[in-house]
């Protein structure tokens, strides 16, 4: 036996490690999850905080509502405490319900200062809300920071801004360094973007960014790529790959896949 038992539940290895759980049972309400290595080794303390599994040194953890990264050295994407984490968490809820004033409130608290999550909704609100108050510099000044912060979602955003000069700056260059280290931090459509800014002048470069973010089910990346094996563009001509990326997309509900898939259906 290597590692004795000792935990309420258990999950798989992945990534050479395993989330594991004290409690008093299973559906414990207060249990609380670690960390183990393949030796038994406790490498994450016990906190309460669900874990997905771990994959290139980090798992998606969740906590009160709010979803960040965990790395195996115990360290987290966000340098913020749980109270700032709510604070986020109330800014993008009054965000989606389009309540600016709320949001604004919310995420520039003083004790936010420094957050990354709350750094880019606020970046968000000020790129995305009408004038006055739109400040697009401002907007993805606070990405960027959060994007250097290492927060993956603001790295792919500042990235889609740089791409498509949402700042009155486009800078290309700037934007693919962004797409990929988003891309390495987990973020498939940061892989999706890459190739289509590469699409029309290297369709080899394009088709090698799709198939990073089709295998990771990414259903736009599967559509671009299919389109790509369907035209011979950046890879050999290939039907069977064609139909196969298509209908992969077109299962995971892209509607231009399904659209493509229903032509093709009623053209045979």
């Amino acid at each position: 036996m290597v590692i004795k038992p000792a935990y309420i539940t258990t999950s798989y290895f992945s990534d050479g490690v395993c989330v594991v759980s004290i409690g008093k049972d299973a559906f414990d309400y207060n249990k609380q999850n670690g960390v183990i290595d393949k030796k038994g080794q406790l490498i994450i303390p016990f906190h309460k905080r669900g874990y997905f599994s771990f994959k290139n040194g980090r798992s998606i953890a969740e906590e009160n509502g709010i979803s960040y990264y965990v790395y195996k050295n115990g360290k987290t994407s966000l340098a913020c405490d749980i109270n700032v984490l709510l604070n986020a968490r109330n800014g993008y809820n009054a965000i989606s319900g389009n309540d600016v004033k709320t949001a604004l409130d919310a995420l520039s608290k003083p004790e936010n200062k420094g957050c990354p999550i709350t750094d880019y909704w606020l970046g968000y609100i000020y790129l995305q809300v009408t004038p006055p108050m739109k400040d697009s510099v401002k907007g993805a000044q606070l990405i960027e920071q959060a994007a250097n912060a290492g927060y993956p979602e603001a790295m792919y955003s500042i990235g889609f801004v740089y791409a498509n000069g949402l700042s009155g700056v486009k800078d290309e260059v700037k934007a693919k360094q962004w797409l990929m280290k988003a891309g390495k931090a987990g973020v498939p459509t940061a892989y999706t973007l890459l190739g289509t800014l590469s699409e029309k002048t290297d369709p080899a470069e394009a088709a090698k960014q799709f198939q990073k973010a089709a295998d990771l089910l990414e259903p736009i990346a599967m559509y671009n790529l299919a389109l790509l094996y369907r035209d011979g563009r950046g890879v050999s001509k290939n039907e069977g790959e064609f139909n196969s990326w298509l209908n992969m997309s077109a299962n995971r509900q892209y509607q231009p896949a399904k659209d493509l898939q229903a032509r093709l259906i009623k053209k045979d």
